[in-house]
């Protein structure tokens, strides 16, 4: 058998590894979250782009722009979503600071462990 077939249950080789596929973990969930940051955002951009095309269309038509207040918009809450968005964006970044203050505390239990 070669070392590379060679399965062992080392702690620290399990813990590593563990911490690494964390790791990859993490950042695949923040490529993920950006990707559907960026399709809300171009979602919101193409309904407000549409919302623009109804209203011209309809000025074209003849239909008084006092007329379409009472028409629902597509989407109408852009700031208010931008702002949640921006929101969660901090909460995020607040629980990674958090994560990364409480990796570093692991770290120093594990060297003091390693001191017995």
């Amino acid at each position: 058998m070669t070392e590379e077939n060679s399965f062992t249950l080392d702690p620290d080789t399990i813990y590593n590894e563990g911490k690494e596929i964390i790791k990859k973990v993490q950042q695949n969930f923040e490529t993920l979250s950006d990707n559907i940051n960026k399709n809300i955002q171009q979602m919101q951009e193409s309904l407000e782009e549409l919302n623009k095309s109804i209203l011209e269309k309809a000025k074209k038509s003849g239909i008084n722009e006092n007329d379409l207040e009472n028409v629902p918009k597509f989407f109408d809450n852009t700031e208010k979503e931008n702002e949640n968005e921006e929101k969660e964006k901090e909460k995020e970044k607040e629980k990674e600071k958090e994560k990364e203050g409480t990796s570093s505390s692991d770290k120093s239990e594990d060297e003091e462990s390693e001191d017995y």
